[in-house]
């Protein structure tokens, strides 16, 4: 349903969020139901092709329905992505051991862009040098 997967539509480890009409789970199948209803009721004709007065009035009331549903799943992914965004930002980072030009280790970040860049300038400096690009390139 809208190239969601079972895996993603469950929320992986965490079974499902809930907000105010079920499991995303549970509405993914009770979305998937009516929408099955729905195309059932399109086939109802009568012996000119056309919806039957009955089948249309079915089909009105189940699209309202599986409206209502689309709109509590969407709420229901917005609620679970907040709750994973909440979930990612209290959890702490990793941290990275720095050593300084002293040779002494910290576990401080060291924030300053001109150390990152020359960190960049010289990690480059070295693939190179491994890779024999500054040989075939006259960079020596």
């Amino acid at each position: 349903m809208g190239g969601r997967g079972s895996a993603s539509a469950g929320g992986g480890a965490g079974g499902g969020a809930s907000a105010g009409g079920g499991s995303i789970k549970s509405l993914e199948a009770r979305k998937k139901a009516l929408g099955d209803k729905m195309a059932s009721l399109v086939r109802q004709t009568d012996k000119d092709g056309q919806m039957t007065s009955k089948a249309r009035k079915e089909y009105y009331a189940t699209k309202s329905k599986r409206d209502d549903v689309v709109q509590k799943l969407s709420k229901a992914y917005k609620a679970d992505a907040e709750a994973r965004s909440k979930q990612a930002k209290s959890e702490p980072t990793e941290k990275k051991t720095f050593v300084n030009g002293y040779g002494e280790a910290t576990d401080r970040e060291i924030t300053s862009t001109t150390y990152e860049r020359a960190q960049k300038r010289l990690t480059k400096s070295v693939e190179r040098w491994f890779t024999g690009y500054a040989k075939r390139s006259g960079r020596g």
